[in-house]
């Protein structure tokens, strides 16, 4: 009978692979109403994955250098919308804007993290973008959560975020191609594996009974939450769209997987032409 729990176990990535890349075939625009996993409250090892991802962003920082991205205006106050562990954001942020006054703030704030990092702020109680204010802030950012919001969430942000003259800063992965879901169970499911791995060892919980669970689901949250995210990212055209709507000049960097999208005012940039 135990042959039925690696059955489901790589059979629900599998089925799930093969329903994200019919979506992206049939949807070029649209996101599904469904959130991923880790942005619930419940979901298990959530700070463990938190930390195991803003590795990849501290592997690709050490091998690629910051990304080339373009802006005018240059922030002297930011805040991180969705920071996660936190040590992604400051560490990426301040790489690309140099000496700024950074504040994180989350859906659930992971304040033991957050304490561990010099020279940043964070906001304890998670910040309500239909009703608090975001003034005081040069710019906005958020690194891989744009798709976390919903439609009414983005245009609200756009809204308080162009009444308080702020900048906005996006790094989110593209809309990618339909096959794209194809390949999690594939290779990202065992990249992973080595992450969880590597977080494991480096937390020193490498002999603890917990790890042996946590091996076992955290990979899958995370290869089920890549497939739900690229159903979710936001196209660069809706993007465009909302940048017009709320007079914001849009200047683009991309790669082959990202975008890096910064947002001016265009009351701000005029003055600089």
């Amino acid at each position: 009978m135990l042959y039925i729990i690696p059955i489901v176990y790589f059979g629900s990535l599998i089925a799930f692979s093969i329903y994200a890349a019919l979506y992206l075939f049939f949807n070029k625009y649209d996101r599904p109403e469904i959130k991923e996993i880790a942005d619930y409250e419940w979901c298990p090892f959530w700070k463990e994955i938190q930390s195991d991802m803003g590795l990849i962003t501290e592997y690709n920082m050490y091998f690629n250098g910051k990304p080339a991205v373009t802006f005018n205006i240059c922030p002297t106050t930011v805040l991180d919308i969705g920071s996660g562990n936190g040590l992604t954001s400051s560490i990426l942020l301040k790489a690309i804007f140099g000496d700024i006054s950074l504040t994180l703030s989350d859906l659930h704030p992971n304040i033991e993290s957050w304490n561990r990092i010099d020279n940043i702020k964070y906001i304890a109680n998670p910040i309500d973008i239909n009703t608090n204010s975001l003034k005081g802030y040069s710019m906005i950012s958020l690194l891989n959560s744009l798709h976390h919001l919903n439609d009414g969430l983005i245009d609200s942000l756009f809204k308080k975020g162009a009444a308080a003259k702020s900048s906005i800063f996006i790094m989110d992965a593209k809309r990618l191609a339909p096959y794209h879901p194809l390949l999690v169970p594939i290779g990202y499911y065992w990249i992973y594996v080595l992450l969880t791995l590597r977080g494991i060892v480096q937390r020193g919980e490498l002999f603890k009974i917990k790890s042996l669970l946590q091996i076992f689901v955290v990979p899958w949250i995370m290869a089920m939450d890549q497939m739900i995210g690229s159903m979710r990212r936001y196209h660069i055209d809706t993007v465009r769209k909302l940048a017009k709507r709320y007079s914001y000049k849009v200047l683009l960097r991309e790669d082959s997987l990202m975008n890096y999208i910064v947002l001016e005012p265009t009351t701000l940039w005029s003055r600089i032409e």
